[in-house]
């Protein structure tokens, strides 16, 4: 599971559906429906995953430096996480709010690459929180930042807008060949829907059960 993030909305989140998801693989026999918010829109099924190239990074929480490493393409790091928890945030920026990079990897204690070309945010259709000055739709757009900031502190987060923060990511779920098989695009002021995630979870694991005549 592939994730590009507003990285302090969605840390908890993100954190609990992938032990959820280890959770759910461990028990035989469960069934799942996967819902249309986790269906591919076209960007993402055409986006050619395997060349992508990622950036390792690691950061020292005490000093907040941020480290990258050599360059690699996503295919090599998506077999590599497939079967074990499987999940990977890529970071879209460095150098800008390296404190706030810091910070979420309190949250979130898994592996982080930098996309520094913004591929993944492409495959998920570049989209950004945007409030249009429209009376009702303003209205709205303030409610969803301040469900935000509700959750966040419920949380124990601090959040920001800084450096990418306006930027909408999601989820990709792949398949050990890399392949995309489901995505969820997120929504500004929603939670990931972890039930959603571990539903498409479990139907990757069912089809590669099938592939294997298990």
């Amino acid at each position: 599971m592939a994730a590009t993030c507003n990285r302090k909305v969605v840390t908890t989140a993100i954190a609990a559906s992938v032990d959820a998801a280890s959770k759910a693989a461990s028990e035989p026999g469960v069934a799942f429906v996967v819902p249309e918010s986790m269906y591919l829109k076209d960007a993402t099924k055409e986006a050619d995953f395997a060349s992508f190239p990622l950036i390792p990074v690691t950061v020292n929480k005490e000093t907040q430096a941020v480290t990258e490493s050599s360059s690699r393409l996503t295919e090599e790091i998506i077999k590599e996480h497939t079967g074990a928890l499987g999940s990977i945030c890529y970071v879209v920026q460095t150098g800008v709010d390296d404190k706030g990079l810091a910070e979420f990897t309190e949250f979130y204690p898994y592996p982080l690459y930098k996309d520094a070309e913004l591929n993944f945010y492409k495959a998920l259709g570049s989209r950004k929180l945007s409030i249009p000055f429209n009376p009702f739709k303003l209205v709205g757009g303030i409610f969803s930042l301040i469900g935000i900031s509700g959750r966040l502190k419920e949380k124990k987060i601090e959040g920001n807008l800084v450096g990418e923060g306006i930027k909408q990511g999601g989820v990709i779920i792949f398949d050990k060949l890399g392949k995309p098989k489901f995505a969820y695009y997120e929504k500004t002021g929603k939670e990931l829907p972890v039930d959603d995630i571990l539903a498409a979870l479990q139907a990757v694991k069912n089809e590669q059960k099938q592939l294997n005549g298990q």
